[in-house]
């Protein structure tokens, strides 16, 4: 049997992906999607009166995600101030010294 040439994907130095996601992001939107859909639950189970025993569980749930999302919301924002100020120093820093 000859011998195999083994090809490794780190052998590839392309960049496949410049830009890569913000992960807080992703979360905000997982969030969000799933706090529409307890939402249109509470309405669902309101209006069709099946679900009426749970319906305390679900206003708990949706509370809790809502929380949630406006919690990472805010940390987006947190963290998007901070790199813009750390950055801004470092520049002026760095124009200080020229």
């Amino acid at each position: 049997m000859e011998p195999q040439e083994t090809i490794y994907c780190y052998d590839n130095k392309e960049k496949k992906c410049e830009k890569k996601r913000d992960c807080l992001g992703i979360i905000a939107v997982i969030l969000l999607a799933a706090f529409s859909v307890v939402i249109g639950l509470i309405i669902g189970a309101s209006v069709a009166g099946a679900i009426l025993e749970a319906l305390a569980a679900v206003i708990v749930l949706a509370v809790i995600l809502g929380l949630l999302l406006i919690l990472t919301i805010t940390v987006t924002i947190i963290i998007i101030n901070i790199i813009a100020t750390t950055t801004q120093a470092f520049i002026d820093i760095f124009l200080f010294f020229i």
